[in-house]
């Protein structure tokens, strides 16, 4: 079963658009949740401060242009493939493969969001954002699924997650 693609408005491709398929193998179901909540959070505080440019103008240049592209570009709230991991949670699953059907600049798009989350775990990590930074799994778990997501458009076979389950 292929799902949505996880960047809604952005990872659907134009009418007649290649599509490549992407597999997500062995998605461990309580880290991929934890990502997205400390995501949303991220979203949420870097929108809140995009929306108020007067307390961003204090900040330093490279944390204004990540609340830039994070708050403004990424902000916005996206189709995910709830189901299947719903379904996951539901049947006391511990993974979940997940297929999704994106155009080539997805690649482009996944990576740019793993060295932005990178960087967001700097600012976080340093108390200049009031999210908590990733630990060691949920930055392991966003760069793995950014790895599959470039690799697997170059036409390379998936891999799956072999890292911890839970957080």
């Amino acid at each position: 079963m292929t799902t949505p693609s996880p960047l809604g408005r952005y990872g659907t491709g134009s009418e007649g658009e290649t599509l490549h398929r992407v597999q997500l193998l062995n998605t461990p179901v309580r880290v991929l949740l934890a990502g997205r909540e400390h995501h949303d959070e991220l979203m949420r505080e870097c929108s809140l401060l995009a929306l108020g440019q007067q307390d961003v103008r204090e900040l330093s240049d490279r944390l204004r242009a990540l609340i830039d592209v994070l708050g403004v570009r990424y902000g916005i709230a996206v189709a995910r493939p709830d189901e299947l991991v719903e379904a996951a949670v539901e049947h006391g699953k511990a993974t979940v493969n997940l297929t999704f059907d994106v155009p080539a600049h997805f690649a482009q798009a996944a990576e740019t969001m793993d060295r932005l989350m990178i960087e967001a775990d700097e600012f976080c990590g340093t108390e200049q954002l009031m999210t908590l930074a990733r630990g060691p799994v949920l930055a392991a778990f966003g760069h793995w699924y950014a790895e599959q997501v470039s690799r697997q458009i170059a036409g390379h076979e998936p891999q799956p997650w072999d890292g911890p389950l839970e957080v």
